[in-house]
């Protein structure tokens, strides 16, 4: 199978050691991502494609975490309430506006 390293140093040997590491990630509001060397490499080389896969990250884990919500809450009378910040990006509206399975997010937006 191999190794897998995460930056900062850290060493994982399993398939559930990698799952491990990926959920603390997570759990700390960050996006981990597996990728092997050579697309390491074209990263390092192509800013325009870290935009296009951060965003993509960003929008795959916020389906999750809605879907997630939509599990917890199903069957129950809950609202939620969704503030994106001033450094969250508009490809995020389309998403939140989605109407849930079992919640409505409450988004207002106001033009200034």
């Amino acid at each position: 199978m191999g190794h897998h390293y995460v930056r900062p140093a850290c060493r994982a040997e399993t398939e559930a050691e990698v799952a491990d590491i990926e959920r603390k990630i997570r759990n700390r509001g960050y996006y981990p991502v597996r990728m092997g060397g050579d697309d390491y490499d074209q990263l390092q080389a192509d800013p325009e494609e870290v935009t296009r896969r951060f965003t993509q990250v960003i929008l795959q884990e916020a389906q999750r975490r809605i879907e997630m919500a939509d599990d917890k809450l199903r069957g129950k009378m809950h609202r939620v309430i969704v503030c994106p910040a001033n450094d969250d990006m508009f490809e995020l509206d389309p998403l939140l506006h989605q109407q849930a399975t079992s919640w409505r997010p409450m988004i207002r937006t106001r033009s200034i």
